[in-house]
């Protein structure tokens, strides 16, 4: 095995790893294992794609193309270094996935679990000594720990459902009870929905009792904390509580029939938006629903391609099923990482924006990469291998 094919997992585990803990430590391993994916893709002279590959690397192109025919194209370049020399982590983790099979992917699994909880920790402390409003990682502010934590609780959730030891169950309980408190300490509300979407799947695949410990510490945060209390109760009241969202979304729904090919171009929601004041926050630079955000900056095409790309999840689900016993490993732990990641997905495209992220899409890359690695494990994506000459 020639040196890049040792030293490729290797960067590609210490990168998972950094990703919480600084936004500059993530982004210079990232163009590490890009150079060495690279040098590993010369050195075997081939790549593998399938459909699901090819569909990603559309958007992709549709994005680089808005951005050069931006209204404002001094504002969309920003998003080049923001957002597309980013997207090929995708096909890096895709090609690791390939490499490895499940035990790999499972110990990235846990590369990235064991990563996450000296933040998480980090985070609790900070909210409940009252040095912060709002937990947060060491860089990139709450909102983005409250995603990454998300990810983290349904990573641990696949591999918990299929965990047979039980030392090592107890294990991942302990951790799973770590990132569901650094995700309520970040007052995030539609991450608060998708931890609960996750403990309800639980309950209802047959963990019942795994369930009520987690409501039963679910009521001990509510009762005690008040803050808890408080921003519990705004979620019954959505129309009053949704931060200024609705007069945000109903400016951007306005816009978009102005531009509907190509879109006004990425980043340009400052210069489209106008006179930010009458908005409950008069800094606002993100539209809070990624089908909303890829629709007026990139064209109706955008958002269709993007609600296909998640889709594809839920066809998966369908054609894997679940297994009829919990005790039968077999093709549990796919259908359980899809279920999960599904579920933390969903809330935050609804709220916020995922894909255009540097560090959340990252992780978000790593799924989906994991979606078409299952479509091809289960036979419904068809791979197709490019070989060349260096």
């Amino acid at each position: 095995m020639k040196s890049s094919d040792k030293i490729f997992p290797i960067v590609f585990f210490v990168h998972l790893a950094v990703i919480i803990y600084s936004i500059a430590l993530a982004q210079i391993f990232y163009f590490l294992l890009l150079c060495v994916w690279v040098a590993v893709i010369f050195k075997n002279k081939e790549i593998s794609f399938n459909s699901y590959d090819i569909l990603f690397l559309v958007f992709i192109l549709l994005r680089i193309v808005t951005i050069i025919a931006s209204e404002y194209p001094s504002l969309s370049v920003i998003a080049i270094y923001r957002e597309i020399i980013f997207y090929p982590y995708y096909f890096i983790a895709v090609y690791y996935f390939r490499s490895k099979g499940i035990d790999g992917i499972k110990t990235a699994l846990w590369v990235s679990l064991f990563a996450a909880i000296i933040p998480s920790l980090y985070a609790i402390w900070s909210v409940a000594q009252g040095a912060v409003g709002r937990g947060a990682s060491f860089s990139g502010g709450y909102s983005v720990f409250a995603v990454h934590t998300s990810f983290m609780f349904a990573f641990g959730l696949a591999l918990f459902v299929t965990q047979k030891k039980p030392k090592i169950k107890l294990m991942v309980t302990a951790g799973l009870l770590i990132y569901a408190a650094g995700v309520v300490s970040t007052y995030t509300r539609a991450m608060w929905i998708a931890v609960v979407l996750c403990v309800l799947a639980l309950g209802i695949i047959g963990y019942r009792k795994t369930l009520i410990a987690f409501a039963l510490v679910g009521i001990a945060a509510f009762s005690f904390f008040s803050s808890v209390h408080e921003r519990f109760l705004s979620l019954l009241d959505p129309m009053h509580s949704s931060s200024g969202r609705l007069e945000l979304w109903n400016a951007g729904l306005e816009l978009v029939s102005r531009h509907m090919v190509l879109g006004f171009g990425p980043e340009t929601l400052r210069a489209i938006i106008g006179d930010r004041s009458r908005f409950f926050d008069p800094y606002i630079n993100s539209w809070h629903n990624e089908i909303l955000h890829v629709t007026i900056e990139s064209g109706i095409i955008a958002p269709l391609l993007l609600l296909t790309i998640y889709g594809f999840s839920f066809f998966l689900l369908f054609k894997l099923k679940r297994p009829e016993s919990l005790e039968n490993n077999n093709g549990q732990f796919e259908f359980y990482f899809i279920l999960f990641t599904i579920l933390i997905i969903i809330p935050s495209i609804m709220f916020g924006s995922i894909m255009l992220s540097i560090l959340n899409g990252l992780v978000l890359k790593f799924v989906l990469a994991f979606y078409s690695f299952t479509g091809e494990e289960s036979e419904i994506l068809k791979r197709r291998t490019w070989r060349f000459r260096s």
